[in-house]
C-alpha cells in the first residue's frame, strides 16, 4: 500500500478511497460474497440495485449461508460482506483474490483486521451517523 495515496477506510465516511484497490482484471466479473443467512433483505436489495444500475454483467453477487460454503468460494471472491458472520484469518488467507471486506454496519469485531492488513485487504464499515445505528 502506498500510504501517501491511501485513506484508512475504517475511519473514513466513504469506501471511495479503497475503490481502486479491488479493481479486477479487464473483463473479469467482480465476485461479491454475501456470507451468512442473516439479513436476506440486504442481499436482495443489493441484487436489486445491481439490476437497476445495469451492473449485473460486471458484478456477480453470491450468497453462501454456511462457513463451509464460503470457505469453498474463498479463492474466487474479490469482495466479501459478512452478514453477522466472523471472517477469521483462515478465510482471509484462503481468499487469494480478496480485495475488500465491507461490513454492512458499524462493528468490525467479527473481522480479523490484522490478517486482512497483512494480506493487503481493505476493511470498511458503514459509519453510524445517518444510518440508524447506535453510536458508541
Amino acid at each position: 500500500i502506498n500510504r501517501g495515496d491511501y485513506t484508512d477506510p475504517i475511519n473514513s465516511m466513504s469506501i471511495a478511497p479503497v475503490a481502486w484497490r479491488f479493481q479486477t482484471p479487464l473483463r473479469q466479473t467482480c465476485k461479491v460474497l454475501c456470507a451468512g443467512s442473516h439479513f436476506p433483505a440486504g442481499y436482495h436489495y443489493t441484487k436489486q440495485v445491481l439490476v437497476e444500475r445495469n451492473l449485473v454483467n460486471n458484478v456477480q453477487l453470491i450468497r453462501a449461508a454456511t462457513e463451509h460454503e464460503w470457505m469453498e468460494l474463498a479463492p474466487t471472491v474479490h469482495v466479501a460482506i459478512p452478514f453477522m458472520e466472523r471472517f477469521h484469518s483462515e478465510f482471509i488467507h484462503a481468499a487469494s483474490q480478496l480485495r475488500l471486506i465491507q461490513q454492512m454496519g458499524v462493528g468490525l469485531e467479527g473481522v480479523d483486521i490484522d490478517a486482512a492488513s497483512q494480506k493487503g485487504v481493505a476493511v470498511a464499515n458503514i459509519p453510524a451517523h445517518g444510518t440508524g445505528n447506535a453510536q458508541a
